[in-house]
């Protein structure tokens, strides 16, 4: 004679019975709990109905030994391949926000220039950013990648230990009409921006050392999106506040989700049981 259903789900039997041991462990890491909710959404999926008779049988499929043996294998691979490791490791500190004070940036713009032969001239002028730096300057796509990365050697712009690059790509006919903004981490990792057009990284009348002090600081605002996006996947409990309001660039919204997010952190209710029993042996053969 068969056990009865109960509350709706076969017997655990002896794969239900480890599934359900293995729940109940009150030291589960994260990264355990994780692999136990993306193994019982495996199963689900593996189990459901090809027609289910309504949503619920659909969402939560009956658990019998069949379920039981997916997930259970599902969770015995992702755990010994380390998957969701990252959970059980806190993560690295966050960047801190992007320094471009306008004064600071000036000051720098204005003095000499320490390029060997270029004494006389000032640092703006060495570099180019002259009266007829504007967004008409037929220079101005290699010219901010060069005024970025300078300004960072001269530590007048930037964030601590990490780097910000501006990379000219083409957006429209294969013709270089932007820059993506990098910030690489000190690990290797890099966030990359959206392609910025250069009339969303320098204000519109403005030349020469202002149009300059613009960019940089247009460019620290897409860094900022950058390092409360790197803080989102690190921790998304953090608040990620803007640390400035002001911002040039029109964002645009990111399309809806396919398909509804994976809940892999909130630990996963098994269904209730009889407290587990270990299976019972059969007859010893005689030797």
């Amino acid at each position: 004679m068969t056990s009865p259903p109960i509350n709706g789900h076969e017997p655990p039997g002896l794969y239900g019975w480890r599934w359900n041991t293995i729940n109940a462990d009150p030291t589960l890491t994260p990264a355990q709990r994780a692999c136990l909710n993306a193994a019982a959404h495996q199963a689900n999926v593996a189990t459901q109905p090809a027609d289910p008779i309504d949503d619920a049988a659909q969402d939560a499929p009956r658990r019998d030994a069949t379920w039981y043996r997916i997930a259970l294998a599902a969770y015995t691979h992702l755990h010994h391949t380390g998957a969701f490791s990252h959970l059980d490791n806190p993560p690295p500190p966050a960047p801190q926000p992007c320094t471009a004070d306008d004064d600071t940036i000036r000051a720098w713009l204005t003095s000499p220039s320490m390029l060997p032969g270029f004494e006389d001239l000032t640092v703006a002028d060495s570099w180019g950013i002259t009266h007829d730096f504007d967004l008409d300057d037929p220079d101005l796509m290699t010219r901010i990648p060069i005024l970025i990365t300078q300004a960072q050697h001269a530590g007048v712009f930037g964030v601590p230990e990490h780097t910000i690059d501006a990379y000219p790509v083409g957006v429209d006919d294969n013709y270089v009409d932007a820059h993506l903004i990098t910030l690489r981490t000190p690990t290797g990792a890099i966030l990359a921006s959206d392609p910025i057009v250069p009339d969303h990284l320098l204000d519109d009348g403005l030349t020469g050392i202002d149009a300059a002090i613009s960019i940089l600081a247009n460019a620290a605002v897409a860094v900022e999106e950058l390092r409360r996006d790197w803080v989102r996947i690190a921790n998304p409990a953090v608040n990620t506040t803007p640390d400035f309001e002001a911002t040039t660039r029109t964002d645009t919204a990111r399309p809806g989700r396919a398909f509804g997010a994976l809940d892999l952190i909130t630990p996963t209710t098994p269904p209730p049981v009889e407290p587990p029993t270990p299976p019972v042996p059969g007859p010893q053969r005689r030797r």
